[in-house]
């Protein structure tokens, strides 16, 4: 009977302990809990990479300017120039601005050129005049210091979210080029494609 007695304590005993167990491991947990909501915004409340308006052009020797740019957001064309003589140029200012919240990458750039032809007015230069004079012009997309526009440029959406641009188009002064009428220099689009950098 003792035998019996002593299994039932041992028994008791066993189970306190697992109780007691139970309950110290029980003092000793918390669920914790985490939840909230993402609101997804359209890119235009993210993303704002604009040119700012060309200021207005600086032209040198006799150059005068028959039409201003039409600007946009995201495109400068029309500007129509009209050079006289050798030593004639135009030089248009302006900015890419990044507005938006996230940096700015140039991950292509695709510089435009020049090509002449004859007028279409009353008064024509010749094929060969044309050709003459387009040997004879520059064209220049830069950075406003002068620096070449590459692959990899980043415009932060910081303190430093402006690069000021420059476009130059100029007749070399010692040019011996005579035109018996109108050319048209077509200065072919230049596309700056940025990606979230």
């Amino acid at each position: 009977m003792k035998d019996r007695g002593f299994k039932v304590i041992a028994i008791a005993a066993l189970l306190l302990a697992v109780v007691g167990l139970t309950v110290a491991y029980a003092s000793y947990t918390e669920t914790l809990r985490v939840s909230g909501t993402v609101t997804a915004k359209g890119s235009t409340e993210s993303w704002d990479v604009h040119f700012t308006a060309p200021s207005e052009p600086t032209l040198g020797g006799i150059a005068t300017v028959g039409t201003a740019p039409s600007t946009t957001a995201t495109v400068i064309s029309g500007f129509n120039v009209n050079f006289f003589a050798p030593g004639d140029s135009v030089e248009y200012n302006f900015n890419v601005v990044n507005a938006g919240m996230l940096d700015a990458k140039l991950t292509a750039v695709s510089l435009g050129s020049l090509s002449c032809a004859p007028g279409n007015g009353s008064k024509n230069a010749t094929t060969e005049e044309a050709n003459a004079l387009c040997a004879d012009l520059t064209f220049k997309l830069t950075y406003a210091d002068g620096t070449q526009i590459k692959n990899g440029d980043v415009i932060t959406h910081t303190s430093n979210n402006t690069k000021a641009l420059k476009l130059v188009v100029s007749w070399k002064a010692d040019s011996q080029v005579t035109l018996s009428g109108d050319a048209v220099v077509t200065v072919g689009e230049s596309v700056l494609t940025y990606t979230q950098a």
